[in-house]
């Protein structure tokens, strides 16, 4: 999913918001209409994951 400018990988999904990996042991939180984008994960490289997407 991308929130905002970064990408990130989705942990828990729910009617309400997403919960994505941070980088760190915890994840955060992020209400659906904060999503600008998605694509598989496989798609994602992994050092992008958690980073701003490069303009």
């Amino acid at each position: 999913m991308k929130i905002g400018d970064t990408w990130r990988r989705v942990v828990r999904a729910n009617a309400k918001t997403v919960s994505v990996q941070t980088g760190y042991s915890w994840t955060d939180r992020a209400p659906w209409h904060s999503v600008t984008d998605h694509q598989p994960a496989a798609d994602i490289p992994t050092e992008a994951a958690g980073r701003p997407a490069s303009r």
